[in-house]
């Protein structure tokens, strides 16, 4: 299928008719408040003119906790939508080339400068694809921007994880889930390519890495979970995890994944012989909390059952109905959140379970992302940027 420029597509759709924002005026004082409290803050501004408002896109109410200014970003991983043409692409290139001269990271956090990353760099992925791609103009100052306000592998290495900040807030989590404590394991998928990574991974252009953990009841092993062609689901009363962290570009052009979690969904599926649904919960990242430093929580909130969401979540990269969380995570996983969406791809070979204290994962997305296309060309800006100037 192929879409006209200009076009309302599915994957734009997708991405911006849940929380779009305003077109700005000529002079952009409104921004929302995603980076900073400061609605003049140039990266919020920013923020602001990278997104378009799809006429006739659907829009829900506010989520709470956000107030509808810092939505979770998955519901912008798959397009952005900036503009294509006239005065506004002009603003938004001249914008991008301002932030690009020094002083550029003056007062901002790590965090800031990570979540501010992930949104440039989305776009400047943006720009190669074949449909739907964002204007070819934004290329180049979004590769001199991104060189340049990329921390050095010293401040990513200061980076404080926030799970444990995360675990206290929300006692449905472990602590110590990511290390395997409490008979956690990691479930993952085995493709016969090398290429092979989780789907949401896929989605989120392989800038994210997403890994699922799981825990089985008392009797049960990773045996009952059976091969992809065959498996019907997890036994009632598992546990699984699905963990979203980003992956991070240091000044020296290098791809850094970090300690820092975006997202969790949980669930759990309901015990044989026990009544109603699954216990589920959906944690996702407020940039405005983490930009500021903030760790209560460590800087996610919960998302309500109630909240009108895409269907499709982290996952698909296509348009699907606004509907409240606690029926969108049943049109993958079931009523009773057994089943396992690995065993419905197509391509998957085996699923293992291993130790989470492992970086299989990790590498596979590392190893994608570095042999693209788009990372390479990125890459140059950054070459560029360390190259002596000549006088």
């Amino acid at each position: 299928m192929s879409f006209r420029r200009g076009a309302l597509s599915p994957v734009s759709a997708l991405a911006l008719a849940p929380f779009a924002l305003a077109l700005l005026a000529q002079e952009p004082a409104g921004a929302p408040l995603v980076y900073s409290v400061d609605r003049r803050d140039p990266w919020n501004i920013l923020h602001s003119l990278l997104l378009t408002e799809p006429e006739g896109a659907e829009r829900p109410r506010p989520l709470p906790g956000w107030a509808g200014d810092d939505p979770p970003d998955f519901f912008f991983l798959v397009d952005p939508g900036p503009p294509d043409s006239g005065p506004r692409l002009q603003r938004l290139v001249e914008r991008l080339e301002n932030q690009a001269r020094p002083p550029h990271v003056k007062g901002r956090t790590i965090e800031a400068r990570v979540l501010f990353q992930q949104e440039l760099w989305r776009i400047f992925d943006q720009t190669f694809r074949r449909e739907n791609a964002a204007p070819p103009e934004l290329r180049d100052p979004l590769g001199r921007l991104l060189a340049r306000l990329s921390p050095t592998p010293a401040e990513l290495g200061q980076l404080r994880p926030n799970w444990p900040d995360i675990a206290r807030a929300f006692p449905m989590l472990e602590a110590g889930l990511l290390q395997g404590a409490g008979g956690w394991r990691e479930l993952r998928a085995v493709f016969p390519s090398t290429q092979g990574t989780t789907l949401h991974a896929a989605v989120a252009g392989h800038r994210r890495l997403f890994r699922v953990f799981a825990r089985l009841p008392p009797g049960a092993s990773a045996a009952h979970l059976g091969p992809p062609e065959a498996r019907v689901g997890l036994p009632l009363g598992s546990q699984v995890v699905l963990v979203e962290s980003l992956i991070a570009l240091a000044s020296t052009g290098e791809l850094h994944p970090v300690p820092l979690t975006v997202g969790v969904e949980l669930r759990q599926t309901r015990p044989a012989g026990r009544p109603g649904s699954p216990v589920r919960a959906v944690l996702h990242a407020s940039r405005l909390a983490l930009s500021r430093g903030e760790r209560a929580g460590g800087g996610l909130r919960a998302i309500p059952e109630d909240a009108l969401v895409r269907g499709s979540l982290t996952c698909y990269g296509f348009k699907q109905p606004l509907e409240p969380l606690r029926t969108a995570c049943n049109r993958c996983h079931g009523g009773s959140g057994r089943l396992l969406q690995t065993g419905a791809v197509g391509s998957v070979f085996s699923l293992e379970t291993l130790d989470p204290d492992n970086t299989r994962e990790q590498d596979a997305v590392l190893r994608v992302k570095a042999a693209s296309p788009e990372y390479r060309a990125l890459a140059g800006f950054f070459r560029a940027a360390r190259a002596p100037r000549q006088e």
